[in-house]
Formats: structure tokens, sequence, C-alpha cells
């Protein structure tokens, strides 16, 4: 997801998102906002959806909240109880992924004078309000954790017994406090936090080990299937960068970014339907990448 990079653009009289076109907005005041927010002189847009909301007051605070002069809204619509007057975003709103290379994810939290409010707009679900967080003090460390005076949190969740005062997170989801230790929010009980070793690299599951326990993600595994499992996902770290290059790069499927077409690549030119002869990948036009939009 590119979330700090809009997918809105102008085309003659149309709005488009996505090369899809915005029913109703007005090109000429169209105006994109953080993330997929937008506004125009007609109407307030999340994602080329209209939204119920006044224009002439909404104010989008990053690329997960946005208010007017009487609703904070997030991507599935109205915050239910946050209050616009005095809500405030606590981070940019965007999260990096711990893979080999890094994806940008539109999620954060952000506070009225009352509660804390968590939203991951991966999620098909609305904001969740943090139980008995401490509004006040709440701190957002802007890595999908945070903090308040007395409680460690975890997106929208408590991390059970972790001591602010003594609490680190190590990535990956990991974290440990003074004799602790934490995946997500739940503790992993009899780990040893003076050990707890994570290991980074390109695959979904979250490896760490004490060296005397073995874990992919919150799951206890043994030690000959934590050395298989993270053993392929670094033997795989090569591939996994392609992949994720090829996508930033826009490379063209067809042509595996060669420009060149399927006839040229088998050595069969002569007479082809798909290029008319000229070798060139008809997908790209010779490129080896997509346009980007």
């Amino acid at each position: 997801m590119d979330a700090h990079r809009s997918s809105y653009r102008i085309d003659s009289d149309r709005v488009l998102w996505k090369n899809e076109v915005v029913d109703g907005a007005d090109a000429e005041s169209f105006k994109p906002l953080a993330g997929s927010w937008a506004r125009d002189r007609r109407a307030a847009y999340w994602a080329g959806a209209a939204l119920e909301a006044d224009t002439a007051s909404f104010v989008a605070l990053n690329a997960v909240f946005a208010v007017d002069g009487q609703t904070v809204f997030d991507c599935q619509g109205a915050v239910i109880g946050a209050d616009p007057g005095t809500f405030r975003v606590l981070d940019s709103g965007l999260t990096a992924s711990d893979r080999i290379a890094s994806d940008i994810w539109a999620r954060g939290y952000g506070r009225d004078s009352c509660s804390v409010y968590f939203h991951d707009q991966l999620d098909d679900e609305p904001a969740a309000e943090l139980d008995n967080a401490d509004a006040d003090s709440f701190v957002s460390l802007r890595n999908d954790f945070g903090v308040d005076s007395s409680s460690v949190w975890y997106r929208q969740w408590q991390v059970a017994s972790a001591d602010p005062a003594t609490w680190i997170p190590l990535g990956r989801g990991w974290s440990i406090d003074h004799e602790r230790v934490f995946y997500g929010h739940e503790e992993i009980s009899d780990a040893n936090p003076q050990s707890l070793t994570v290991v980074h690299g390109a695959y979904r599951s979250n490896f760490a080990t004490d060296g005397d326990r073995y874990f992919a993600n919150e799951q206890e595994i043994s030690e000959a299937d934590f050395w298989q499992q993270t053993a392929y996902s670094f033997s795989n770290t090569e591939r996994h960068f392609r992949v994720a290059y090829d996508r930033i790069r826009s490379t063209c499927e067809r042509c595996d970014g060669t420009g060149d077409c399927y006839c040229k690549r088998k050595g069969r030119a002569g007479n082809c339907a798909r290029c008319g002869d000229t070798g060139d990948c008809h997908f790209c036009n010779g490129r080896g990448r997509l346009t980007i939009a």
C-alpha cells in the first residue's frame, strides 16, 4: 500500500481515483489531501467515495483521521463518540513494515479530551477506542505501540502486565520489559527477556528465540523447525526482494521487464500479431515498465 502518495489525478474535467472516475467530483476545485482523503467545493472524499461531511470545515489530519465541525472520520466513516473539537492525531498515521522491503501502511493513534483511538485502514473495522487508556499521558511510538502513564499498548490492546518504565520494543511485534517477554499484546510465559533475540528477514512469520525456546509469532516450535524455517526464509531473501523491487519499479509482468515481445524472447520473430513484428512487448510498449498513473 502506497499510503503516502496520492492515487487521485485530474484528467481533463474528470477526477480519477486509481483510474476509476470519482462520480460527482468537481475537477476545478478538487484537492487531494493526506493519504486517501480529498475534497472539492461539493463534497469530501475517502478513496474516491463521497462522505457525509461539511466540506467547508473538512480537514484531513493525517492519512488515518479527518474531521469537520461535527464529526471525526476514519476510512469506515464517523468515529462514534469522538469529539471533533478536541480530537488530535498522535502520529503521522503511517507505519512501515519490518520486512526486507518496506511497505507503508495507514494506521495510527488519535485522541480527544477523554479517549484514545486506534485505526488500521487494512482492517474492515472502525477505529477502536482503547479501554481505560489515559488520554492525557498517551504517547504513540509510531510502530503499532503506545504508552501511557501506567500501561503499554499494542494497537488497541493493552499489553498485559508490561511495565512501561522498563519496556522495550524489539521489532516485528516482539517486546520485553525487565522480567517478561511479549508478542503483540500477549505475554509469552517463561521466556527469558535477557536473552531473547528477534530474527529479522524476508518472511511473514516473526521468529524469535531465547536460546532455549523457539517461536514463530506467538507459537512455540521445535528447534529443528526453527532452523529449517529461518534457513528457508534467508535462502529466499533475494527472491522476496526482487518481488518487492519489481512492484515498486512497476516491472511489466508480461515481458518480465525485458521490453521484448514473446516472439522475440522465443526467437520466433515474423508475422507476430502481438507486436506487429516490432519485437516490442505490446503491454508496456517495449519499456519493460508500466506507466505509473
